[in-house]
């Protein structure tokens, strides 16, 4: 037989394979796209079903925000579909809440709405009548709290109207103390002083400083080495106003000649 007959039969004997493979493909092209059918119908059923309505929303990281200014603040509410919305958007309009640092929108299956927030950190706390006003980062003020709900992680400010535009400032000024200063703060009061106003601080040194408003933070800098040279566990008062001079006072007891 020659190679030409040789390569005539090779040929008719791939004939059916290839006909069965070129079947199987179509096969499983077929069941490809069957499935993908399917799952397009039980999405639009799902869609369309409570079972893809929201059913619970948690709100997680305030603590001084409402839990329920959050959610109205969202839009969401039980019975909204889960799918229905942008988590970017919801995340923009309850970051327009002025205590609110960020916020993050999620899902979680099966119809569970997660809403975290990070809230500006109290920068100060406003003495009130009924309680303490937290002064946040931004210089907004939130509601009244009780003494039992304080955090005493900033200082205590005396003689501030929360309504007044020196709270923003003030909150400015404490906001550029660094760390190791902020720590030693305890309260700080306004007084005025021949005109001028100026802040009254008492420290966790059991020293008293008394700087101008206006440039607190940057007076406050030469503290920690202004009391390097003070005789630890003696009072007395710093004072900051032009050139810094300490001002012992005499123990408790003491006579005065």
């Amino acid at each position: 037989m020659s190679s030409e007959q040789n390569k005539i039969v090779n040929i008719e004997d791939r004939i059916p394979k290839l006909k069965e493979h070129r079947k199987k493909k179509a096969n499983r092209r077929l069941l490809l796209y069957m499935s993908i059918f399917f799952l397009l119908i039980l999405l639009t059923i799902y869609l369309q079903s409570p079972y893809s309505e929201i059913k619970k929303i948690t709100i997680k990281g305030n603590y001084y925000v409402n839990e329920g200014l959050i959610i109205q603040k969202s839009g969401l509410h039980s019975g909204k579909n889960m799918w229905g919305f942008q988590a970017t958007f919801i995340e923009k309009r309850v970051n327009e809440i002025p205590y609110i640092e960020t916020t993050t929108v999620s899902r979680k299956l099966p119809n569970e709405i997660r809403i975290i927030v990070k809230e500006f950190e109290p920068t100060a706390y406003i003495k009130g009548d009924k309680g303490f006003i937290p002064v946040l980062q931004n210089g907004e003020t939130l509601p009244s709290i009780s003494n039992r709900s304080l955090k005493l992680d900033a200082p205590i400010i005396v003689g501030f109207n929360e309504k007044k535009e020196d709270v923003p400032l003030v909150a400015e000024q404490i906001t550029k103390l660094p760390t190791t200063i902020n720590r030693r703060v305890s309260e700080i009061h306004r007084i005025e002083v021949n005109g001028q106003v100026l802040l009254k601080v008492y420290t966790t040194d059991q020293l008293i400083v008394i700087a101008p408003f206006s440039d607190f933070a940057e007076k406050m800098m030469l503290y920690p080495s202004i009391i390097k040279q003070i005789t630890p566990g003696e009072k007395g008062i710093i004072h900051l106003e032009v050139s810094p001079y300490f001002e012992a006072i005499p123990p408790e007891g003491s006579e005065n000649e």
